[in-house]
């Protein structure tokens, strides 16, 4: 990171110029840590858990790769999109009448995960909202330990206002929200690299959710191509 003052009219600097270099390296292990320039997270292979740089310093952040259902012996080689996932609890909503706050209070209370992507992408319907397709199917699916991590471009303290503007959208598809007001409590987070299949110039196969969607949505995913070997 570094930082500058600017010059003066003679050309000579106002103020000293401060930089401020972070070494990428593990601080459990000293491992050198693999990620783009463009990343918010890099992540150690060694010790398999994230960095992420909040400021001049790193934290370290649980990250996991989703085994696929089911093997397609079709598809050689995957694309893992990494997604936040926060644990969801204490949701509380306030709408009038009683009786619209009731309904909503039901359809929340099987809400137990919120999940935000971590990758940089276009909303609207030409993508399909697919952070709100796992919060509504509510999917089941194992962990393991993550090989790498690709294309985290946007930290967990970023994506947090989503977490509202997320529950909202998901309510909205049952009621108007209109006038509606939630709060929640986010008692875990980590990160989740869910696994997708080239299927096409454009499309990837979900292969938690088995459907498909358009990769024009994802902004850098030639990064995405490259690192898979696509």
């Amino acid at each position: 990171m570094s930082t500058h003052s600017g010059l003066s009219e003679a050309g000579m600097p106002e103020e000293a110029t401060q930089i401020k270099v972070i070494p990428l390296i593990c601080r459990n292990c000293g491992s050198a840590l693999s990620g783009a320039e463009e990343d918010i997270l890099f992540f150690c292979p060694r010790c398999r858990v994230g960095w992420e740089i909040s400021g001049s310093s790193f934290k370290e952040r649980k990250v996991f790769y989703a085994k696929p259902r089911k093997k397609d012996q079709r598809f050689e080689k995957l694309i893992y999109l990494p997604f936040w996932v926060f644990e969801i609890s204490n949701i509380e909503i306030k709408a009038k009448p009683e009786r619209i706050r009731e309904f909503f209070m039901r359809k929340s209370s099987g809400v137990n995960r919120i999940y935000v992507e971590a990758y940089e992408c276009f909303m609207g319907d030409i993508y399909g909202n697919l952070a709100l397709r796992y919060l509504h199917s509510a999917p089941r699916y194992e962990l393991v330990e993550a090989r790498k991590v690709v294309g985290c471009t946007r930290s967990a303290e970023t994506v947090l206002p989503f977490l509202k503007y997320y529950l909202l959208r998901y309510l909205d598809q049952f009621q108007d929200i209109t006038g509606v007001e939630v709060s929640l409590d986010s008692n875990e987070f980590y990160l989740v690299c869910f696994p997708y299949a080239f299927v096409g110039e454009n499309q990837l196969l979900d292969l938690t959710l088995d459907f498909t969607i358009l990769t024009q949505g994802i902004l850098n995913f030639h990064s995405f191509r490259q690192e898979f070997g696509l």
